[in-house]
């Protein structure tokens, strides 16, 4: 999903979670809506740290440009890509924030709230795509990944 779709859609959903739960105050609504498209930082450290993109509005572009091409392919051609490694798009993320909530401070729930928005963002995008399922594990993704690309340099 595009990141301008990600914003629009948790201004939306922070908006209304505002509005209907008295114990939302506008730092927390502010906290869901930041987190709901933020949480794309991953895309940008996935590409500095395997592309060697340093400059964000080039991984931006390239990116985006990468994401045009891909919806072009014929679906046969989308099961062959192994996508990359964003730490952030895994229920791994989920459980450090639920637990920092539980011992360090609640602010960490409505972090927790926006990415698990925009995991479902994400998911009805894969679906609605027919494309294969991953970013439910960090992990397995990376070691989809790194199985892929030692597969790919045999």
């Amino acid at each position: 999903m595009y990141p301008k779709t990600h914003v629009i859609f948790g201004f939306i959903f922070s908006f209304i979670l505002f509005v209907c739960f008295s114990e939302i105050n506008l730092f927390f609504a502010i906290l869901i809506f930041l987190s709901s498209f933020l949480v794309d930082i991953d895309h940008y450290f996935f590409r500095a740290w395997k592309l060697n993109q340093k400059n964000i509005f080039k991984a931006y572009k390239s990116n985006m440009d990468i994401k045009k091409n891909y919806k072009k392919l014929s679906k046969k051609e989308k099961e062959k890509i192994i996508p990359g490694f964003y730490i952030f798009h895994g229920f791994e993320i989920i459980i450090v924030l639920f637990l920092l909530g539980i011992s360090l401070h609640r602010f960490f729930y409505f972090i927790m709230i926006g990415i698990l928005f925009h995991l479902c963002l994400d998911y009805v995008e894969i679906i609605l795509n027919k494309e294969k399922m991953h970013k439910f594990s960090s992990i397995l993704d990376y070691l989809s990944f790194e199985k892929a690309n030692k597969n790919f340099k045999k």
